[in-house]
């Protein structure tokens, strides 16, 4: 399903938000098919390429938009300003609606000093099934002194047979805080197709003052045994990790506490703190699951916390 974009008025508007929803390669902005490869061809040469490129800054009290930029079908919607707290919500968009072999989408964010920003997405992120070719989705996002950033997109499913390349980097200093989730589904349980084929290779890394504080890297492959084995995914459709900066052991209490709530039957989760972040992981036999879990944990680990985003409640 396509969600139409609506931009931005004209008091938050930059130089650039009038600029259309174009292919930055000049195709046609029909919605791309993953299509067969001819013999030699480049893994990564057809589909569309989209880049968004933000600025979060605090000015006149409050967190705002600075600085936008997007090329091909990636953008955001108006950004929304929780009454009594000093935040700035972002909702990601890919119009298509899907992303299929070949396309390439890159974000890059920026919070500046002392600004804080939540960013998501309106509903999940789709890899469809490929005839070949990988698509990629990489972000970059830069967190300056003071800065606190809330990367919560809703989840990324993969469908049987897709092929895709997913990375998130962090760049933080030393007072600066991070929030952050993944949260993928395999297959389509619902419709009793599930992820036979296909890969995704899975990375996130955190660093602050340049200095790797986590680093992880996972490959699910379509079929393999890792997705049913007990050191694995369990038979578990859905599986995430989130990271929080800045906690000590009374947080990792209260998110323990809360942990035992909300562990049965259809989740499974696991709290760690390593120096002071803080680290969950969760098993869920449906997306919607494991984001209600992650979603209830935010305000345990980050006191300064934005309101819950409205779009998580549709």
């Amino acid at each position: 399903m396509r969600v139409p974009p609506t931009g931005p008025h004209s008091s938050e508007m930059d130089a650039d938000h009038s600029m259309p929803l174009t292919n930055i390669e000049g195709e046609s902005t029909d919605p791309p098919t993953s299509r067969p490869l001819r013999e030699g061809q480049n893994l990564l040469q057809k589909g569309w390429k989209a880049h968004l490129s933000v600025k979060v800054g605090r000015r006149h009290g409050r967190s705002r938009i600075m600085a936008r930029r997007h090329e091909g079908p990636l953008l955001i919607q108006k950004p929304f300003y929780p009454r009594g707290h000093d935040s700035c919500q972002i909702i990601l968009v890919h119009p298509p609606g899907g992303i299929v072999g070949g396309d390439r989408l890159k974000i890059d964010v920026e919070v500046g000093e002392m600004a804080h920003a939540l960013i998501t997405t309106p509903g999940a992120t789709r890899f469809y099934k490929s005839a070949g070719p990988q698509a990629s989705q990489h972000a970059d996002l830069r967190l300056a002194q003071g800065a606190c950033l809330e990367w919560t997109p809703q989840e990324t499913l993969l469908y049987d047979a897709s092929e895709s390349r997913i990375s998130t980097q962090v760049h933080m200093e030393s007072d600066s805080r991070f929030l952050g989730w993944d949260i993928y589904g395999l297959g389509r349980p619902a419709a009793k197709s599930h992820f036979s084929h296909g890969r995704c290779e899975q990375s996130f890394s955190l660093f602050r003052s340049g200095r790797p504080l986590w680093i992880e890297r996972n490959q699910y492959q379509g079929g393999g045994e890792s997705l049913d084995a007990a050191w694995g995914l369990a038979g578990y459709t859905t599986t995430g990790t989130l990271v929080c900066t800045g906690c000590g052991t009374e947080s990792l209490a209260k998110v323990r506490g809360r942990i035992e709530s909300l562990t049965g039957q259809r989740v499974r989760l696991a709290a760690t703190l390593r120096a002071d972040l803080m680290i969950v992981r969760g098993l869920a036999s449906q997306t919607r699951t494991l984001l209600d879990c992650f979603s209830s944990l935010r305000e345990h680990l980050l006191p300064s916390a934005s309101p819950a985003a409205r779009i998580w409640a549709t």
